[in-house]
């Protein structure tokens, strides 16, 4: 009896006192709590992990992610269903032990227990990641046709290969991502198309408006030479090539009030030649011309100056303007032109005195002052013409000295 007192004293103790007077599975149900509220935990703890988790763009993806961040996006629906797994695994274990400590063998239960569990995780873990890899290859194959669509726009969308096996959602999924990327094929190559289109049209316009260019510019310089002759005829005398009678009085005047303000005298020559009706008369009209253009180029080797100019007056009658000359060198000048003429020796039968054509010079010299004007000059000279012709032609004559 003593033997068996000390037996049962020393067994005692290694029974847990939470088991001590207790019977079936009210001994056990404190470790099916403990279990379950730590599987709960665990589930609830991966569930706010998933929600606080960033949302990371194409845009925003690191170029060389690290083997756990992989294995992260890769495995990223594993913590939960790990989790209720793990939680199934536990409260079949929770049930062995149970049934086990009924029948007698709490310690044998334990085991069980931890074996169970330890076993339930392990395996729901292997399973997980056996069920979630094909699914995760379906991903990082969309995630690379995304990162080739935001690539280079020169080439086509990428076409991901849709999924031998799996889930009917994620084979939808691909075809629904291929449609899209057959899309942006179609519309890039209608946008690469209209490019091509609109470089052809901008280079057709180009060469349109270098066209345009050229003819205006073409145009531009035959209207600049077509108004060049145009001003050049309203000035010239179409005949002899010299200074018209418009060009005459525009210059006349603009010589007498350059005169005016520098206090200079203002010379001018009146020429005309003798007997030229009979002249035509006798020789034509085109014979006239010739006379008339001889005449004028003598009249212009007079007229060399800044301020001197050589003019047609009007049909047989010329004019030379000379600024800064007095009346004696008017005269000089004007006698010089005579015998030019003279010396030209034009036959002219119906000039009965020299036989030759000859020019009357008619010269005025003024200097012009305030409330003068250059008719007042033209004036003097035509006076002094007409009396050259009346004292038997082939002179030089002056009028007055007014002004000096």
């Amino acid at each position: 009896m003593e033997g068996t007192a000390k037996l049962e004293t020393t067994v005692a103790p290694k029974v847990p006192a939470r088991s001590r007077g207790r019977t079936g599975a009210s001994g056990w149900g404190p470790w099916a709590v403990h279990f379950s509220a730590t599987a709960v935990a665990r589930l609830r703890a991966v569930r706010s992990t998933m929600r606080q988790r960033p949302h990371i763009s194409n845009h925003d993806a690191p170029a060389a992610p690290s083997r756990s961040g992989d294995r992260r996006r890769r495995f990223g629906l594993r913590p939960r269903l790990t989790a209720v797994l793990g939680l199934m695994a536990t409260a079949l274990v929770v049930l062995v032990a149970t049934a086990i400590s009924r029948g007698g063998a709490p310690g044998l239960a334990i085991l069980w227990a931890v074996a169970g569990l330890a076993t339930g995780w392990i395996g729901s873990w292997g399973l997980t990641g056996w069920l979630l890899a094909p699914m995760g290859r379906d991903l990082r194959t969309l995630a690379e046709a995304c990162r080739g669509i935001d690539g280079d726009t020169s080439e086509p969308p990428p076409v991901p290969r849709a999924p031998t096996e799996g889930h009917q959602g994620m084979a939808e999924l691909f075809d629904a991502f291929e449609a899209m990327a057959e899309g942006l094929g179609s519309s890039r190559e209608e946008l690469r198309s209209a490019l091509a289109e609109g470089e052809r049209l901008r280079s057709e316009l180009e060469e349109e408006v270098a066209s345009r260019d050229e003819e205006i510019r073409r145009r531009t310089l035959v209207l600049e030479e077509v108004n060049l002759d145009l001003e050049r005829l309203a000035r010239e005398d179409g005949l002899t090539g010299i200074a018209n009678h418009r060009r005459f009085m525009e210059f006349s005047e603009q010589c007498w009030r350059i005169c005016a303000r520098e206090q200079q005298p203002v010379a001018l020559l009146m020429a005309d030649v003798d007997r030229f009706k009979a002249y035509n008369d006798i020789y034509g009209h085109q014979a006239g011309d010739q006379c008339l253009k001889q005449v004028s180029r003598a009249m212009a080797d007079i007229a060399r100056r800044p301020l001197d100019l050589a003019a047609r007056y009007g049909g047989e009658e010329f004019s030379i303007v000379l600024g800064h000359v007095d009346l004696d060198d008017a005269w000089t000048l004007g006698e010089q032109l005579r015998r030019s003429v003279e010396d030209l020796r034009i036959p002219h039968s119906g000039s009965p005195d020299y036989g030759v054509v000859t020019v009357s010079v008619g010269v005025a010299s003024v200097r012009p002052e305030r409330g003068t004007e250059v008719s007042t000059l033209i004036a003097m000279a035509d006076r002094a013409l007409y009396l050259a012709k009346s004292n038997g032609r082939n002179r030089t004559e002056r009028s007055g000295v007014a002004g000096r």
